[in-house]
Parts: structure tokens; C-alpha cells; sequence
């Protein structure tokens, strides 16, 4: 019994180790290779894009469930009572000078 034991869990060893070995190198290729957005498609063509820049256009006007992800323009407010708040030509505030007004 302890023969028969120490085989198979000889032979599971083996198995396991020959497993790790060609599992980076056969399964690793199949699996990278997969889109994950499978319904996607990629267009070169200037003209055909632009067309779908149009749709995608249309779609959000019609629907309106689109948010601005971007805004180049920002309101700054800031209370009478904070001096040195100044913003720096990359759009951001200068923290170093900032203070209360006594």
C-alpha cells in the first residue's frame, strides 16, 4: 500500500511540476492574446472615424447622459479673508503663499 501511495504521489508531483513549467509558455499565449472588449473594432480610415465621432455625438445629445471629463476653464473663488492666493500659469495654486487676513 505505501508503494502504491508514494507512486501516485510521485506521479502527481511530476504532473504538477510539468504543469508549472509549460503552463507560462503554451497557455500563457493563448489567454494574452484574448480582446477583453471582444465587440470592439479599430478604424484607420479618417472619414469612416469621423463618422463615428458623428454617432457618438448624435447619441449623446439625444440621451444626454454624458459628463464633461474635461473643462480647460475654471472658476476660482476665494474668501476676502485669504491673501496670496494667486494662480500660477500651469493652473494651479501656490500654496506656499497663502494665508489668513487678521
Amino acid at each position: 500500500m505505501r508503494r502504491v501511495l508514494g507512486f501516485v504521489l510521485a506521479t502527481l508531483g511530476v504532473a504538477l511540476l510539468v504543469l508549472g513549467v509549460l503552463s507560462p509558455t503554451v497557455l500563457y499565449p493563448k489567454l494574452a492574446t484574448v480582446p477583453l472588449d471582444q465587440q470592439s473594432t479599430s478604424v484607420f480610415d479618417d472619414t469612416a472615424r469621423f463618422k463615428l465621432y458623428d454617432n457618438i455625438m448624435d447619441q449623446i445629445a439625444q440621451n444626454g447622459d454624458a459628463v464633461a471629463l474635461y473643462s480647460p476653464d475654471k472658476l476660482w473663488a476665494a474668501s476676502s479673508k485669504v491673501v496670496g492666493a494667486s494662480i500660477l500659469p500651469t493652473n494651479k495654486l501656490n500654496f506656499a503663499d497663502i494665508s489668513l487676513a487678521k
